[in-house]
């Protein structure tokens, strides 16, 4: 099938995503994911078919389920159920937020003092110290 749209996708045997542009074929792989954002050639009315083989494949990365569920019934609209919401809300799940999450350097420090970790000598990135908090959660 045809690529309708701009669309990224990372093809069997890649490692990287791949921009694949209006009038590029689809990988067979990839057809359910890019029916999913709009960007596949489609023969006719979305069919039940294809909102399974989308539904399969959550959580496909995504970490919003308001936005799946919103671009489903947009794109699928009777067709997607409450059903089929309720297990896209299920499926998608925003990541956990992390203790470091929104701390600036020296309230990583506090906060890993608060826990008597020691930091280590010369640990100075940000990304360091909050890997070393984040760890003893």
């Amino acid at each position: 099938m045809k690529i309708t749209k701009e669309f990224r996708g990372v093809p069997n045997g890649e490692i990287y995503p791949v921009t694949f542009q209006p009038g590029d074929e689809c990988p067979p792989e990839l057809e359910a994911t890019a029916r999913h954002f709009g960007a596949l050639a489609e023969d006719g009315p979305p069919t039940r078919e294809a909102l399974d083989g989308v539904l399969a494949m959550l959580p496909d990365g995504h970490t919003d389920s308001d936005y799946v569920v919103r671009s489903l019934r947009s794109h699928f609209g009777d067709l997607f159920t409450d059903d089929d919401e309720k297990f896209v809300r299920e499926l998608v799940k925003a990541p956990a937020k992390k203790p470091s999450d929104g701390l600036k350097v020296e309230d990583l420090k506090a906060a890993l003092a608060a826990k008597n970790i020691e930091i280590p000598e010369g640990m100075t990135l940000k990304a360091d110290l909050a890997a070393l908090l984040d760890g003893a959660a």
